[in-house]
Order: C-alpha cells, then sequence, then structure tokens
C-alpha cells in the first residue's frame, strides 16, 4: 500500500483500516484508490464516499475546474 500523498502537489485518495484495540492506531491500512497524477492546484477535487447495506463501496470523484472571469 502506499501512504497518503506529501509534497508535490494533492490528490484524493481512499483507504480502508481497522482500528486497533485500545482505539489509537489504525491497523492493517490499505490503500483502495489513490488519484495520480497529483495536481499542483489548490483547487478542490471533491468526492463522496458511500458504502450500501450490502457492503458495497463507491467512491464518486469532482472535478477541478478554472474560473473564467
Amino acid at each position: 500500500s502506499e501512504p497518503a500523498p506529501k509534497g508535490g502537489g494533492n490528490s484524493t485518495a481512499l483507504a480502508s483500516a481497522t482500528l486497533a484495540p485500545d482505539a489509537a492506531a489504525l491497523q492493517d491500512v490499505k490503500v483502495l484508490f489513490s488519484q495520480r497524477p497529483k495536481v499542483a492546484s489548490q483547487l478542490h477535487f471533491g468526492c463522496r464516499i458511500v458504502q450500501t447495506p450490502d457492503g458495497h463501496l463507491f467512491l464518486t470523484l469532482g472535478e477541478r475546474y478554472g474560473r473564467k472571469e
């Protein structure tokens, strides 16, 4: 698995994990999705995450936009 982005831009990522019994840390972290390439922008990429009752996981992604003035 890959850690969260550090430097060189920003991106959206989604991971799963298990909370440790003492609730002090996450265990078994697995990156499920990592948007590439990272983008050097301050615009928000946006996303929504939904898990259905039958266990399906959905991730939707927005778009970076540029305002035209």
